[in-house]
């Protein structure tokens, strides 16, 4: 570490009073931790602890999920440092919380004891920057679907430490501050969600039943849902993109989360074909199934195109609104993953290569209870009104996550060997 150029170990940005205090040191990691091996039981635990490592670092006990009768158990405390080996390369360090003091793991995941000279915040601050993981991905043990990190390498990691422990805190509780702010937004975020759900379940039956549990006052003495084929409902466009008015740019996917987005904005970049002349054209509100399966919609996805107009891939079908169905309502529909994998599963065979073996025409041979159009309507500008909530709160975490990214290569330098 002798070669290192001394003034590029300090950030771009530092706090006034610490302007004119000497650069940063490089320090070994292991300088400041020791692994803990304080030995808990053998074999099947009750108090077992599987680490789920999300983003920043947050541990999930789970009891129920116990090892091998011959595994060996370690006992771990609140405020050491652990990361899983298989997950090294995707950011996956935290803190153990207050929580999860006294529960037990593997040595396949290590925990360490902070010897001081270091505020522990800091450093969990400091290794789970994408800058720390490709700067030391190379020297990770295992093939590309299995990178681990030993802990004897992991301690052999210089880190750039701020001279002083008050630097240290500064630093770490000005990137903290955000990343409370970002995970009080992620809990309302997932509140709305469940909301949602739970509101969409409410006005429309569910199961047998051709009532919803709770109806606007308005319809309350109307009649009960009615069964009705989606064929009623919706018809197969077939309308293709022969005369090129729309190009690659235009081409759309479905996702399970946002619908129908535009590939190059979704995706970065467009994967169509070196022509798109036999696509699909797909009008605002039309209703799109694409066979790819996801893992909680293994029949496919149904939704509606609530953006421009653009095209999709034969693999796609586009239907239109008969004018007794209210798209947005059929969209929300088919969001709930019970109502979309009962309606899809007697319909769609499953190839060998996991390929939906269905026609068009048959997607629409499936029934689904109704109300009239205008109840219908009511139904999905309530259940918009949280979509648009939904999407703003989305929008908010971006650019909260944004903000993050440039405090922290702000407050925090390159680590040593990166440019």
């Amino acid at each position: 570490m002798s070669s290192i150029d001394l003034k590029k170990t300090v950030p771009t940005s530092r706090f006034p009073e610490f302007q004119d205090t000497c650069f940063w040191k490089p320090r070994k990691i292991g300088e400041f931790l020791e692994e803990s091996r304080l030995k808990g039981s053998a074999g099947n635990v009750a108090r077992k602890l599987t680490v789920k490592l999300w983003g920043r670092g947050v541990a999930e006990k789970q009891e129920k999920q116990l090892g091998s009768v011959n595994t060996q158990y370690y006992r771990r405390s609140s405020g050491q440092l652990i990361y899983s080996k298989l997950d090294f390369l995707n950011g996956a360090f935290g803190l153990i919380p207050d929580d999860l003091d006294g529960y037990e793991s593997t040595v396949d995941l290590p925990c360490f004891d902070f010897k001081g000279e270091i505020e522990p915040l800091y450093l969990l601050k400091y290794v789970q920057r994408e800058a720390f993981f490709k700067l030391f991905g190379e020297i990770a043990d295992g093939g590309r679907k299995a990178k681990r990190i030993q802990p004897e390498i992991f301690f052999e990691m210089p880190i750039l430490v701020p001279p002083t422990l008050e630097e240290q805190r500064k630093i770490s509780r000005a990137i903290g501050s955000i990343d409370d702010l970002i995970d009080f937004e992620d809990c309302s975020l997932d509140g709305l969600r469940e909301h949602k759900q739970a509101l969409l379940q409410r006005l429309m039956p569910y199961g047998k039943s051709e009532l919803p549990e709770n109806r606007f006052p308005k319809f309350q003495n109307r009649k009960p849902f009615k069964t009705t084929k989606l064929s009623d409902l919706l018809a197969e466009t077939k309308t293709r993109n022969r005369d090129g008015r729309y190009g690659k740019e235009h081409v759309l996917s479905v996702s399970g989360e946002y619908g129908c987005v535009n590939q190059i904005e979704h995706l970065g970049r467009s994967y169509a074909g070196a022509s798109v002349e036999n696509y699909h054209v797909v009008e605002t509100s039309d209703i799109v199934y694409t066979k790819s399966p996801l893992k909680s919609s293994p029949f496919g996805i149904i939704k509606e195109n609530k953006g421009e107009a653009g095209i999709v891939s034969t693999l796609y079908a586009v239907y239109r609104s008969t004018g007794l169905s209210h798209p947005s309502y059929l969209d929300h529909y088919f969001s709930n993953a019970f109502n979309l994998n009962s309606y899809l599963q007697p319909l769609v065979n499953k190839g060998a290569k996991n390929d939906m073996k269905v026609k068009n025409s048959d997607v629409l041979t499936g029934q689904i209870l109704v109300p009239e159009i205008d109840e219908q309507e009511v139904i999905s500008d309530c259940l918009s009104s949280l979509d648009e909530l939904i999407s703003a709160k989305k929008k908010l975490i971006y650019a909260l996550s944004d903000k993050r990214l440039g405090v922290t290569q702000a407050l925090l330098p390159s680590p040593v060997g990166t440019a």
